[in-house]
């Protein structure tokens, strides 16, 4: 008898509702997504600047937000491979691929001679 009673209560609990719940969920989607990408684009854009304070002659027909933006694009793509191949977030695995993954598109604008556009 309580089995039917807790069966009853969870499928009463599961209904779908229309409202503020489907509000909130997507914006909690919206902020997970964010969590999610924010190492990447923070990082790629430490990296960026870092990489036009150091060699400021060098680089000086590259973008700062060119740099960042192919970094971030490298990391966000790294952190969804190691999320997929490992089955979860957070792993130091995943964020070595992520500094990687930032790392060789910002090196191949600098000094690839070209496999990610003109100098």
């Amino acid at each position: 008898m309580r089995i039917k009673k807790c069966v009853r209560l969870a499928s009463r609990s599961w209904r779908p509702t229309f409202g503020f719940t489907l509000i909130l969920n997507a914006l909690d989607l919206f902020w997970h997504l964010c969590n999610f990408l924010a190492p990447a684009w923070v990082v790629a854009a430490l990296m960026a600047g870092a990489l036009k304070l150091l060699w400021r002659q060098d680089l000086r027909s590259r973008g700062w937000r060119q740099l960042w933006v192919w970094g971030g694009v490298g990391g966000s793509l790294a952190l969804l491979a190691a999320l997929v191949l490992l089955g979860r977030d957070g792993k130091l695995a995943g964020y070595g691929l992520m500094i990687l993954a930032i790392a060789l598109p910002q090196w191949a604008l600098a000094w690839g001679q070209g496999l990610l556009g003109r100098r």
